[in-house]
């Protein structure tokens, strides 16, 4: 819900599948037969007082008003009530449009569990966005994106978006989706100031459900199954569960971010960038129009699940790090929830820092370090903090190839053009090049390095057999393999204009029992790309020769087709 205009999407390998399900016990819900203030904000106002600035960082139109909020029984459900969330035409301040918004900032927060949403969206046509989500319990320490955002469920996309995402006929009613949002550096750029990187971007993982009968008007489940190894986004229809990525989304440490807990936003937000209608004349939708939250609930999910209600306290220490010897280290406790009076750090039972935030010098190893909160009432809790400093992470170099000679013991230099293998004449890939065994090969010393040697791959405009072009290939197949570690390789590669293709790569040891994709392929590095590829990743004008990239390829049953 905040600012998606600028987000960029960050490809991830998802090596994940569906996790069994291990299902526990409800934690805590709400059936909605009241609006419980307790747990519950209704916020009023256009934006223009938040720190996301008037329209809510996303040029909504709607004020949102408590008026708006009120619980009504379900048509046809005998004794249950839902929480209806009214858009209505009606001027308030410079807003043509009301409407209403839910959190429960500093009441009830979430970590992990599955949380599950049942609701009712109305007919949303152009102009409506109704959206269940959360936010980091930190926001108000970091901002966005830093806090993190999960959007259990968000409708009303753009014709432009849908049609990104492979779906431009699809009717606006019957699609729904899915995303998250995180900071991370590698998202930065001169249009992404902020820095977010969002998971809807991505058009191979994110798979938004289309409905064969419009989603309005009608009850669906919205699930969430969240651990902190994971986030799996699904919708119940009609009995049938669909996932809304292709694989559960893996939180690794730069994900940490969703390790901590989250509040809760419910809201029907009337137009804004993310629709087709950012000024009120586009506003197509019925006016008024429901939205109709049957129930929140949280259950244990693979026995992880808290939820901290008014009065508790739950510490967050942070994310494990790694710095190198020097650096200082920052420990935040911005993730903690709850009225929090003071802020104690601790190793070994000893005082180290206090505060919300402390930044200090540690020594080289592993610290463990305790966090202790503490209410007004005396009231503890506490979570603890892995930081490891120095590089002991990176061990001892285990084995080495210097190429001050060509080891035939180790390297196999390859004689073909590919028509004697299994991926057949060009490799598979149409290559057009003969490699030619040890002839273009050397060893060659490096310029200006004295005593330093290089393996030298040459390629020529030659002719072998049916092939014009000559060049080398080499591999340890059979007499040398890696298992895990830090793989590291120095090179330099030529002038590719058009047509070279240089690659360092790995196959599985097992690729001639059980083939490829089967055996799986690691590319470490590749370059050459074709225009159309560089074009089709946002690059289209960078020149071939300041373009690489890497890729992990391997077999899945969900990547099928015919």
């Amino acid at each position: 819900m905040y600012s998606k205009k600028t987000l960029l999407s960050i490809g991830l390998v998802f090596l994940l599948s569906p996790a069994r399900p291990q299902v526990g016990q409800i934690i805590w819900q709400d059936n909605f037969n009241n609006v419980d203030s307790g747990i519950w904000n209704t916020v009023v106002g256009n934006g223009c007082d938040d720190a996301s600035g008037c329209g809510w960082g996303n040029h909504e139109l709607e004020y949102y008003h408590e008026n708006n909020v009120s619980v009504e029984p379900i048509t046809g459900e005998q004794g249950n009530n839902a929480l209806v969330i009214q858009a209505k035409k009606e001027t308030m301040g410079s807003s043509q449009f009301t409407s209403a918004k839910l959190t429960s900032l500093n009441k009830m927060a979430i970590k992990y569990g599955v949380i599950e949403v049942r609701m009712k969206s109305p007919n949303i046509q152009t102009g409506l966005w109704p959206a269940i989500w959360l936010l980091g319990t930190n926001q108000s320490a970091v901002g966005w994106p830093k806090c993190g955002e999960i959007d259990m469920m968000e409708m009303g996309q753009s014709a432009a978006e849908r049609s990104r995402q492979g779906f431009g006929s699809t009717p606006l009613n019957n699609y729904t989706g899915a995303n998250l949002i995180w900071y991370t550096p590698e998202a930065c750029s001169g249009t992404n100031a902020s820095c977010a990187a969002s998971i809807a971007y991505d058009t191979y993982y994110n798979q938004p459900y289309v409905s064969k009968t419009a989603l309005n008007d009608r009850f669906v489940i919205y699930r969430m199954y969240w651990d902190d190894k994971s986030i799996r986004f699904t919708v119940e229809d009609n009995g049938s569960e669909h996932d809304l990525y292709t694989n559960p989304f893996p939180i690794t440490s730069k994900e940490s971010v969703f390790q901590q807990p989250f509040y809760f936003i419910m809201n029907l937000a009337v137009g804004g960038t993310f629709t087709d209608a950012t000024s009120n004349s586009q506003v197509t939708a019925p006016l008024p129009a429901k939205m109709y939250i049957d129930y929140v609930r949280v259950r244990k999910w693979n026995g992880k699940g808290e939820v901290i209600l008014p009065g508790q306290l739950m510490a967050h220490a942070g994310s494990d790090q790694t710095v190198d010897v020097g650096k200082s280290v920052v420990l935040d406790a911005g993730g903690s929830y709850g009225n929090i009076s003071s802020y104690v750090w601790l190793e070994n039972g000893v005082q180290i820092a206090s505060g919300k935030t402390a930044s200090l010098t540690l020594t080289a190893g592993t610290h463990l370090i305790d966090l202790i909160i503490t209410d007004d009432k005396g009231n503890e809790a506490t979570d603890q903090v892995s930081i490891q400093v120095g590089t002991s992470l990176v061990g001892e170099i285990i084995w080495q190839e210097d190429f001050n000679s060509f080891n035939s013991g180790i390297w196999n230099a390859i004689n073909s053009n590919g028509c004697d293998g299994p991926s057949g004449c060009g490799f598979g890939n149409k290559e057009l090049q003969h490699y030619n065994g040890t002839n273009n090969l050397s060893i060659e010393p490096i310029s200006g390095e004295t005593g330093n040697n290089a393996l030298v791959i040459q390629a020529k405009k030659e002719t072998v057999g049916a092939n014009a072009f000559t060049s080398a290939k080499v591999t340890t197949e059979n007499k040398l393999a890696v298992k895990y570690g830090m793989i590291e390789v120095r090179l330099k590669t030529p002038n590719l204009d058009k047509g070279l293709w240089p690659a360092v790569w790995l196959l599985g040891a097992n690729y001639n029992s059980v083939g490829w994709p089967y055996c799986g392929e690691i590319d470490m590095m590749e370059m050459g790309q074709k225009q159309a590829e560089r074009t089709r990743l946002g690059y289209g004008g960078a020149p071939i020769n300041n373009f690489v990239g890497a890729n992990l390829i391997w077999y899945t049953g969900d990547a099928c087709t015919p």
